[in-house]
C-alpha cells in the first residue's frame, strides 16, 4: 500500500514537472531590432550573395576579367529602357497628331476664351466643305464699353504659323453679325479651294478697328480629313449656332422632362401589372396612358438640339389647360370611378371592401403623376420654343455673303504686334 501511494507521488511529481516545463517553452521573448536585422535582413542577404555566388552572377558583377561583359550589359539595359519609354510615348504622340488632324479646326483651341481688350473671343463652331473652311466666334463685349457690332469695326487677320507652303494661294476673308448688345458673331471662311495644300495651323488675330490688344492668338488647325458640321455645306448657315447661343444650353430642360416622362409611364405599367395579378384591373391601360400623353404634348418636334429652323411663328402665350383623364378599377365585374371616390363619405366607396380601396387610390395618384409630368414636358419645350424665337431674328435670317469682306492673301497678311510689345 505504502509501494503504491509512494509510486503515485512521483508520477504527480512528473506529471506537474512537465506542465512547468511546458509553460516555460510557451513563453516568447521581447521583440528585438537587433535580432530581427540579425535573422531577417542580414541572414537573407547572406543566403542571397551564396545564391548570386553559386550562379556566377556575383563574379560577373564583381570580377575585373569581366568588365566588357559588364559594360555590354550596361548597354543593354539603356537601350532597353529607353525603348519602353520612348516607343509608347512616341505612338501616343502619333495618335495625338492624326486625332488633331482629323478633328475640327478649333481642335487646340476648343472651350478656351480669349481676351482682346474690351472683348473676348469664344469659338462655336466650324465646318467645311470642297477645301472651303468656315469658322465661327462668338464676340462678347458690352456695347456700352465701346465694343461696335458691325464688320468696319473689326480688325481681323490670319497669318501662317505652321505646315503652310504656298500662303501666296490661300485667301481668308470675315464678316460680323450683330446678335445683341452684348454679343456679335465673327464669321471667318479659309479658301484653300486654289492651292494643293490643303493643312497646316494659322494664327487668327481679332481686334477692335485701329487697336492691337489681342496678346495670344487663336491657334487653327486646318486639314481635309477634318469632321464637317451644319454650320456650313456650301452654304453658312447660322441656325447651326442655336445651342450654342442658347441661354439654356446647357440645362437640357426638355430632355430631363421627357425621361421623367417615360419614367412615370413605365411606373403606371408596372403598377397596372401589379393591380391586374390581384384581380383588380384599371379603366384606363398603359397604352392608353402613352397615347393621352402624345395626344397632349405641346411643340412636340422641339428638343434641347432643335434648331431655329423649327421656328415658324411666336411662342403660345399660356400652355392649354391638360385635363386628367377620368379613371377607375373594375373588381369582380363591378366598375369604381375616380367620382365614386370623391364623392365618398369618410366610411369610403360604398360597395367597395375596403381592402381594395388602397387599388383605386393607386388608379387615382398614378394617372396624376402622369399628367403632371406631360405638364412639365410641354413648358420645357415651351421655354425651348420661346428661346429660340428669340434667336431666330439673327439665326434664322438669310445669310448675306456680300457682307464679307475683301478677300485677303495670307502671305500678304502682317502680323499684328500688340500694343504693349
Amino acid at each position: 500500500m505504502a509501494k503504491n501511494k509512494k509510486k503515485k507521488k512521483k508520477s504527480n511529481d512528473k506529471v506537474r514537472r512537465n506542465r512547468d516545463i511546458s509553460i516555460v517553452q510557451d513563453i516568447k521573448e521581447p521583440f528585438s531590432w537587433s535580432r530581427f536585422w540579425d535573422e531577417k535582413v542580414l541572414a537573407n542577404w547572406i543566403a542571397f550573395k551564396g545564391y548570386l555566388d553559386r550562379k556566377g552572377i556575383l563574379y560577373l558583377l564583381m570580377s575585373p576579367f569581366r568588365y566588357r561583359a559588364r559594360r555590354i550589359v550596361v548597354l543593354w539595359l539603356i537601350v532597353l529602357c529607353t525603348l519602353v519609354g520612348l516607343v509608347p510615348r512616341s505612338i501616343q504622340l502619333v495618335n495625338d497628331a492624326k486625332k488633331q488632324y482629323r478633328s475640327n479646326e478649333f481642335v487646340i483651341v476648343k472651350d478656351k476664351i480669349f481676351q482682346s481688350g474690351r472683348f473676348t473671343v469664344t469659338p462655336l463652331m466650324s465646318s467645311h466643305k470642297n477645301n472651303v473652311h468656315v469658322m465661327t466666334f462668338n464676340l462678347i463685349g458690352d456695347s456700352s464699353a465701346g465694343v461696335p457690332s458691325t464688320t468696319d469695326g473689326f480688325d481681323v487677320r490670319m497669318t501662317p504659323r505652321n505646315g503652310i507652303s504656298k500662303p501666296e494661294e490661300i485667301t481668308y476673308r470675315y464678316q460680323v453679325v450683330p446678335f445683341d448688345s452684348s454679343q456679335r458673331i465673327l464669321v471667318v471662311e479659309l479658301d484653300l479651294s486654289h492651292t494643293e495644300n490643303t493643312g497646316g495651323v494659322y494664327d487668327l488675330w481679332v481686334n477692335q478697328k485701329g487697336k492691337q490688344d489681342m496678346q495670344d492668338p487663336l491657334q487653327i488647325t486646318v486639314s481635309k480629313q477634318q469632321e464637317a458640321s451644319p454650320l456650313y455645306d456650301g452654304t453658312v448657315h447660322l441656325s447651326a449656332l442655336s445651342s450654342k447661343l442658347s441661354t439654356n444650353s446647357s440645362d437640357n430642360l426638355v430632355s430631363t422632362a421627357q425621361t421623367k416622362l417615360d419614367d412615370q409611364l413605365k411606373t403606371y405599367k408596372i403598377e397596372y401589372d401589379r393591380l391586374n395579378a390581384l384581380g383588380t384591373e384599371m379603366v384606363i391601360t398603359p397604352d392608353q396612358m402613352k397615347q393621352f400623353a402624345k395626344d397632349n404634348a405641346v411643340y412636340g418636334d422641339i428638343t434641347d438640339k432643335s434648331t431655329t429652323d423649327k421656328v415658324d411663328e411666336a411662342p403660345i402665350k399660356q400652355l392649354p389647360e391638360l385635363t386628367a383623364p377620368q379613371t377607375g378599377v373594375i373588381i369582380d365585374g363591378k366598375t369604381y370611378s375616380e367620382a365614386d371616390y370623391r364623392n365618398s363619405s369618410g366610411t369610403g366607396v360604398q360597395g367597395l371592401d375596403p381592402r381594395y380601396a388602397d387599388d383605386l387610390i393607386t388608379s387615382i395618384e398614378n394617372v396624376g403623376k402622369v399628367v403632371s409630368a406631360v405638364s412639365a414636358l410641354n413648358q420645357a419645350r415651351l421655354t425651348k420654343y420661346t428661346d429660340l424665337y428669340g434667336l431666330s431674328r439673327t439665326l434664322s435670317a438669310t445669310f448675306r455673303v456680300s457682307q464679307y469682306t475683301k478677300p485677303e492673301t495670307i502671305a500678304k497678311t502682317k502680323t499684328p504686334l500688340p500694343d504693349n510689345r
